[in-house]
C-alpha cells in the first residue's frame, strides 16, 4: 500500500479573501460559531485548506466541492472519485485534523485514511491512559521515564485518534480494543499494529510541541 499524501499547514492569522470566498454558506455559518477571532481564523483556513488541496486533487474547482458524512458522521467528498479527470477515475479519501495554529490533511488512493495532530499540553496522562488506552498501552506509557510520558501520551493518543478516524467508526469502537503501543519504540516509525492486519500506523514529524 502507498503512503497517503500529508500536508501540515498554519492557520495562525486572518484568512484571505480566496481563503473566505471558497468556503460554503454552511461553513460560514459554523465559522460565525466560535466565540473568538482566533479560533474562527484557524477553523475558517482549516477549511479552505482542505478545500484547495482536494481541488488540486481532484481537479474541480475548490468552491464547488461538496461533502457528505458517512454512517459515524467521517466527511467525505459527496463525489469521491475524479470523473473529470481523463483516465483517472480512482476514488479519493481525506481526512482532516487541527490543533492549535496547525491543520493537517491526509489524502489517499488506495484506502480509508485518518489522522490526528495535537498540541502536546498538560493532561494527566496516566488517568487518561487508563480511561482510554489498551492494557499494555498502559504498561508502556508507564514505562517510560516520567520526563518522556507526556510526549508518549500523545504519541499513542494521535496513533489511536488515527485509526479511529481511518476506520470511520467514531465513538462505536472502543479505543481500549486494539494496541498501538509497538508505536513507543524509539526505531518505530510505521508498525501494521492496530484492529486489524489492514491497519497501518505511520509517525511523522512536525512543529516541536506538536504531535
Amino acid at each position: 500500500m502507498s503512503q497517503p499524501a500529508i500536508d501540515i499547514w498554519s492557520t495562525d492569522g486572518p484568512p484571505s479573501d480566496l481563503e473566505l470566498q471558497i468556503l460554503s454558506a454552511e461553513e460560514h455559518a459554523r465559522a460565525a460559531r466560535f466565540v473568538t477571532e482566533t479560533l474562527r481564523h484557524r477553523f475558517i483556513r482549516a477549511r479552505a485548506g482542505l478545500r484547495l488541496r482536494l481541488a488540486a486533487a481532484t481537479g474541480q474547482p475548490a468552491d464547488t466541492l461538496e461533502f457528505t458524512t458517512g454512517r459515524y458522521g467521517k466527511p467525505e467528498l459527496a463525489k469521491p472519485d475524479h470523473s473529470d479527470r481523463p483516465g483517472n477515475h480512482e476514488p479519493l479519501w481525506f481526512n482532516l485534523s487541527h490543533s492549535g495554529d496547525l491543520a493537517a490533511l491526509a489524502i489517499s488512493q488506495t484506502g480509508p485514511v485518518g489522522i490526528d495532530i495535537e498540541a502536546i499540553r498538560p493532561v494527566e496522562a496516566l488517568d487518561l491512559a487508563g480511561r482510554f488506552f489498551a492494557v499494555a498501552e498502559q504498561a508502556a506509557l508507564i514505562a517510560l521515564p516520567e520526563g518522556e510520558r507526556l510526549a508518549g501520551f500523545f504519541r499513542l493518543w494521535t496513533a489511536k485518534e488515527a485509526i479511529v478516524k481511518a476506520i470511520g467508526c467514531g465513538l462505536s469502537r472502543d479505543p481500549r480494543s486494539f494496541d498501538v503501543s509497538a508505536i513507543l519504540a524509539a526505531d518505530v516509525a510505521r508498525t501494521h499494529t492496530g484492529p486489524d492486519e489492514a491497519s497501518h500506523v505511520s509517525l511523522m514529524r512536525t512543529a516541536p510541541g506538536f504531535a
